[in-house]
């Protein structure tokens, strides 16, 4: 029974250092960008219950793609990677700075362009709508909103994003610092700010179009880090002179629990299922 205890006391305390490590940058940002929030809010009083409450299923988010990362999930996206063999673009290891620069910057502009697609299919498949729902139906937009997200978009983002990039550029293309600048950038632009950076980056302003209740407007405006997806792709919509719309889903109320969260899809698929087998 000790021996045993020790295991789980063991592999408890692995899976904390786990999660932290990948907890902590993205929290960081967020902290940060808090901060330039609290002094130029966009909307003021926002309840630091839903602020807390997207942390939190971050955590529970990475916490639940680790155990599946541990009992295979990463050996299966590693050896699919493997599998697809011909890469047209992999280029070798860089042997300076510019082919440093140029393997980092290809890396990015790759995982932006299947981040962008599979946004897009997010919006227009109703079984990736019903995981992706609990992202839009916040109504206080903050660098917290972008943490928000459902645990298994995480494998979803994996098999359609990470594998492609493996195939282009090699899995090992993908380093820490391409992940973590995506990840400034859309917390950036989830920021309870009027930021705007133009057509170049996806700033506050331009996403917060994609936010709007209604549905028009938040189909629209996908790219996570270059708004170029959107101009050549006809998704981009500017966003309004004036701003003062407002975000969240105009018939469906905030979830405001992890249980509702977790049961959000699968209550959304048993509907669809019986619509569908209604309909047969």
């Amino acid at each position: 029974m000790s021996d045993l205890l020790t295991r789980l006391d063991t592999w408890g305390y692995q899976l904390l250092v786990a999660v932290w490590g990948q907890f902590w940058p993205a929290v960081t940002i967020i902290c940060v960008l808090a901060v330039i929030e609290r002094l130029h809010p966009r909307e003021r009083g926002q309840p630091l219950t839903s602020w807390l409450f997207n942390l939190g299923c971050y955590a529970l988010l990475l916490t639940i793609s680790t155990l599946m990362i541990w009992a295979g999930w990463g050996a299966l996206i590693a050896r699919a990677s493997a599998w697809l063999t011909i890469a047209p673009l992999r280029l070798a290891q860089p042997e300076g700075p510019w082919e440093a620069g140029l393997r980092w910057t290809l890396a990015l502009v790759a995982l932006d362009f299947f981040n962008y697609w599979l946004h897009r299919l997010n919006h227009a498949v109703p079984a990736l709508w019903a995981l992706h729902r609990f992202h839009h139906d916040e109504r206080h937009l903050s660098a917290a909103t972008s943490l928000r997200a459902h645990w298994l978009s995480v494998p979803l983002s994996h098999a359609f994003c990470l594998v492609p990039v493996a195939w282009l550029l090699g899995l090992d293309a993908l380093n820490g610092s391409v992940v973590l600048v995506v990840t400034a950038v859309v917390a950036i632009s989830h920021m309870n700010c009027d930021i705007g950076f133009g057509l170049v980056v996806v700033g506050a302003r331009y996403h917060r179009v994609h936010h709007d209740r209604d549905r028009s407007w938040h189909d629209s405006n996908f790219a996570d880090v270059l708004p170029l997806w959107d101009i050549l792709f006809g998704t981009y919509r500017a966003p309004p002179d004036v701003p003062g719309r407002s975000p969240g889903l105009a018939d469906v109320a905030p979830t405001t629990s992890v249980g509702a969260a977790l049961a959000l899809p699968v209550t959304e698929w048993r509907r669809l299922l019986r619509t569908r087998i209604n309909r047969a």
